[in-house]
């Protein structure tokens, strides 16, 4: 663990696998891990200080790397992207938390599959997590590159976080979290900072794809906006540990945040919403 005190929390981390996209249509099929980013992916938070981070992945994937690092991860659950059986997704996620110690649901990519956040077939699982405060993670905003080459439903038009409002309306005690500060829809995000006291965002992903210009334009308007309180450090690594260092000197480095209000991202907001303890 790095010789800095002050513990990081990663809300956006992924329990990577072997093979292409099609383990998240059906994450309950048994997937492979991928042994060099599980190995990487802890030597990075060892060196940088984050003593925990919520995982998802391929539900089997996620449960191997908590099992192989006890302590270090916090288990979220991924459902199938199009549930037509909501009752059996529903009953997979009750025995996923009271059997398998699953404490959250997502990161959500139901846009994958051409459905939107406020697609009611979700609605019973974000009931589950609401009646056992539990977090939902959000995909919201961006994609990559020429995305629809393996993702031809995939329409950013989806991942409006203002679709978000049925979800906060219809559970307002469920805690919300918009991934990728909802960029290019950071405006809109703000909002919903601003009119949902359940709602929060993190910065994964955009604290290393957009360069560190771009980034910290975007946190700037939230944070002169808002404050730092609802503000979640992650990094959404994928097969790609290098970028954890990167998303989190984008934090540290940046000149126009207070030593609190790094603080409060790089891990106490997370420590306060999602009830960890320091090591």
């Amino acid at each position: 663990m790095s010789a800095d005190p002050f513990e990081i929390v990663d809300v956006h981390m992924h329990a990577w696998w072997t093979g292409g996209l099609e383990a998240l249509f059906d994450p309950h099929a048994p997937a492979t891990l991928d042994e060099q980013v599980f190995k990487d992916t802890l030597t990075q938070m060892d060196q940088l200080g984050i003593s925990r981070g919520v995982l998802s992945g391929p539900n089997s994937v996620t449960a191997e790397w908590c099992k192989r690092a006890p302590g270090r991860f916090l288990a979220s659950w991924m459902p199938r992207l199009g549930p037509s059986h909501r009752d059996e997704e529903a009953a997979r996620f009750t025995h996923a938390i009271e059997i398998q110690g699953f404490r959250g649901l997502g990161e959500l990519v139901m846009q994958y599959a051409g459905l939107a956040v406020n697609d009611e077939r979700f609605f019973p699982l974000y009931r589950i997590c609401q009646e056992r405060h539990l977090p939902v993670f959000f995909h919201t905003g961006l994609n990559g590159p020429d995305y629809y080459r393996e993702a031809p439903s995939f329409r950013v038009s989806l991942c409006d976080p203002l679709l978000l409002e049925d979800v906060a309306v219809a559970f307002p005690r469920l805690v919300i979290v918009m991934a990728h500060m909802s960029y290019p829809f950071t405006e809109r995000a703000t909002y919903m900072l601003f009119a949902h006291s359940n709602v929060y965002m993190d910065v994964a992903g955009v604290n290393w794809c957009l360069g560190r210009a771009g980034f910290h334009r975007l946190l700037r308007q939230v944070v002169e906006t808002m404050g730092a309180d609802k503000i979640l450090y992650g990094t959404d690594q994928m097969n790609m540990p290098q970028m954890i260092p990167v998303g989190v000197n984008a934090i540290r480095e940046a000149p126009f945040l207070s030593e609190e209000d790094k603080k409060k991202i790089l891990g106490d907001n997370a420590r306060k919403l999602l009830g960890i303890a320091s090591r």
